[in-house]
C-alpha cells in the first residue's frame, strides 16, 4: 500500500466498532475475496451486518469518526485497486437478504437477490 492507512488507531477503532454490535468485522480483509473478478487489495475494515440496525450503527460510526464508507453488495462486476481501500467497506449481502410479502406490499432488504 502506497499510502498510510486513513484509519488512525485501527485496532482501537476496530475494537470500538466490534463492541457496538455491528455484525462480523475484519481488519485488512482482502477485497479480492469479496468480488466475482477476484481483484482487489485489503480493506482497512470490512463489516458484514446481519440486521438493518447494524447498518445504521456502522454508518453513524463512520460519520462520527470521519471515516470513508463504501457499501457493496454481492460483489459482482466490481473491481477494487490492488492497493486496497482506505476506510470501511460495508457488505450488504445475503445476510441482509430477507424478503417479506404482505398483501400488496413487498419489503426487501438491501442484500435480497434479484434475478437478472
Amino acid at each position: 500500500m502506497a499510502e498510510t492507512c486513513a484509519l488512525p488507531e485501527r485496532s482501537a477503532l476496530l475494537a470500538e466498532l466490534s463492541g457496538a454490535d455491528v455484525g462480523w468485522c475484519r481488519m485488512g480483509a482482502p477485497l479480492a475475496e469479496q468480488t466475482t473478478w477476484r481483484v482487489g487489495g485489503p480493506a482497512d475494515l470490512l463489516v458484514e451486518p446481519e440486521r438493518v440496525e447494524q447498518v445504521a450503527r456502522v454508518c453513524a460510526f463512520a460519520y462520527r469518526h470521519g471515516i470513508p464508507l463504501v457499501t457493496i453488495g454481492q460483489g459482482s462486476n466490481l473491481l477494487f485497486d490492488d492497493a486496497g481501500l482506505r476506510g470501511i467497506v460495508l457488505k450488504v449481502g445475503s445476510r441482509l437478504g430477507r424478503v417479506e410479502v404482505g398483501g400488496q406490499c413487498i419489503r426487501a432488504e438491501g442484500g435480497a437477490w434479484v434475478p437478472g
